[in-house]
């Protein structure tokens, strides 16, 4: 040591024992950021007591176990206890929970001489006989009612689940189920009623005469203004038009669309990050798409304001997740419901691969756009127009889940799109909601789209009203066929 330093040394030994000492006197004046990581907080209402936070807390900080057993049959309660001290707050068991249930505080003062001191714990009753995985594959999935709209695999809490050949399954085999009850309790065909869910986005009565399409303020026809959008698009342009001038705004900064995948005219949800990439989601595919199933990866993935476009029997499961028994950061992101008119939707190896490629000797390559009018299924291609009357394509061409579905106009969304009721590259457009009127006075003031009254064009409203009728007459028949078989139908059938 050189005397400099010596001398240094002494300085601050003597600063120490005569000088002043400036420090704060209450730790409770230190300012703390609004998203500063402390002490957990439990939720005893909210609570499922399905043991997700144990399983993926890293400090082992979290247990669930037996407390005691219930007064009632088939029935314990159990103890979900967190030990504070052992918490390394990083905030997986908050990303986890289901329900919100737990919360990583802005209390960040622990006590130092007792580890326990800050210890909780919440006690939940727990039916033994609560479905689960296992009872919605029987009830839903194997009885041919599943939509693979994905409410399952977004609520997950575990992540367990995929749509795989159109089916909610599990992705491996391996993989534990804790019994949480909450993709049952999610799924729109199984323990959720999305009807009643939703019902408080419905701030108005809407217009009367357009009451046979559920709660409506105004119906238009309308087309996108910007060419390359309209020539993209299946008919008016719309939905495409809608996000864009959504995504120009910063209202949204995601969207889920429904996009061609590996095979040809066989769609998969494609997560939109940038406005540049809408397109991709033009046409109509008339297959089954899980929209859903993407909207926990979005989220995981930083997206926090996003659009969801799917068929009615999807956008009952985004309102499930939105509505229902899911975690808040999931259920906030979705700020808007587009919904797309579906008759029904088809099967694609018995319809594309079999009828089509097959049987017409069509390569599935070739087609340019496919559409459903004037009573047939329409294919075109570069040189050649073909079509196939919707009356062949009945029985197994028709997914079985849509047998079930009374929904043609997409009820729950907050602004609903599609081609019936239109002149020939115009779009029907039905506003719903608070959040549907302000999207499309968006469009409207960017000059994204012009548009009419749906009565002051032909076909008009009538054929949208006919069309709905007969597919809620159609539902009615299939489930009162499964009720009285004693087999399960949704909530709300």
């Amino acid at each position: 040591m050189t005397s400099a330093t010596f001398g240094e040394v002494l300085r601050w030994f003597a600063h120490g024992l005569v000088g002043k000492t400036e420090t704060r006197t209450k730790i409770e004046q230190v300012p703390v950021p609004s998203d500063y990581r402390g002490t957990p907080e439990m939720d005893e209402k909210k609570c499922i007591a399905c043991g997700s936070c144990a399983e993926f807390c890293p400090g082992l900080a979290l247990s669930k176990t037996k407390f005691k057993d219930s007064d009632k049959a088939d029935h314990y309660i159990a103890e979900v206890r967190c030990f504070v001290g052992h918490c390394i707050y990083c905030a997986e068991c908050e990303r986890y929970c289901p329900t919100g249930a737990i919360t990583l505080s802005t209390n960040w003062i622990t006590p130092v001489f007792e580890p326990h001191g800050l210890d909780r714990a919440v006690h939940v009753e727990v039916d033994t006989k609560k479905r689960f995985y296992e009872d919605l594959e029987r009830d839903v999935i194997e009885a041919g009612l599943c939509t693979s709209c994905g409410a399952c695999v977004a609520s997950c809490p575990l992540k367990i689940l995929r749509i795989k050949n159109d089916k909610a399954n599990r992705r491996r085999k391996t993989d534990t189920c804790k019994e949480c009850g909450v993709c049952y309790i999610q799924c729109p065909r199984a323990g959720a009623n999305p009807y009643e869910l939703a019902s408080g986005l419905f701030t108005s009565r809407g217009d009367e005469k357009y009451k046979d399409l559920g709660v409506v303020r105004s119906v238009y026809s309308a087309k996108a203004l910007d060419s390359a959008i309209l020539g993209a698009g299946q008919d008016g342009g719309v939905v495409t038009a809608l996000l864009k001038s959504l995504f120009d705004r910063d209202e949204i900064d995601s969207a889920v669309v429904a996009a061609t995948g590996k095979e040809p005219w066989k769609p998969q949800p494609l997560m939109v990050v940038d406005a540049k990439d809408i397109m991709k989601g033009s046409g109509t595919k008339y297959n089954v798409c899980s929209v859903v199933s993407v909207v926990r990866d979005l989220v995981d993935g930083g997206m926090s304001r996003m659009a969801v476009v799917g068929t009615p029997c999807h956008i009952q499961g985004v309102r499930s997740v939105q509505f229902g028994l899911s975690n808040p950061r999931v259920k906030d992101a979705v700020k808007y419901a587009i919904g797309i008119f579906c008759m029904e939707n088809f099967d694609y190896d018995i319809l594309y691969k079999q009828k089509i490629e097959k049987e017409m000797g069509i390569p599935l390559t070739s087609i340019k756009k496919l559409n459903v009018k004037k009573g047939a299924f329409w294919i075109q291609t570069a040189d050649k127009e073909y079509s196939i009357p919707l009356g062949e394509l009945k029985g197994a061409y028709i997914r079985n889940n849509c047998h079930f579905c009374s929904d043609f106009s997409a009820e729950l969304a907050d602004i609903s799109v599609g081609s019936v009721g239109s002149p020939d590259k115009m779009s029907t457009v039905v506003i719903r909601t608070d959040a549907g009127f302000m999207a499309w006075r968006m469009a409207v003031d960017a000059n994204a789209v012009e548009y009419k009254s749906i009565e002051d064009v032909k076909p008009g409203y009538n054929i949208v009203k006919k069309l709905n009728s007969e597919k809620k007459e159609n539902a009615k028949k299939s489930l009162e066929e499964r009720k009285s078989k004693g087999l399960h139908v949704p909530q709300w059938g």
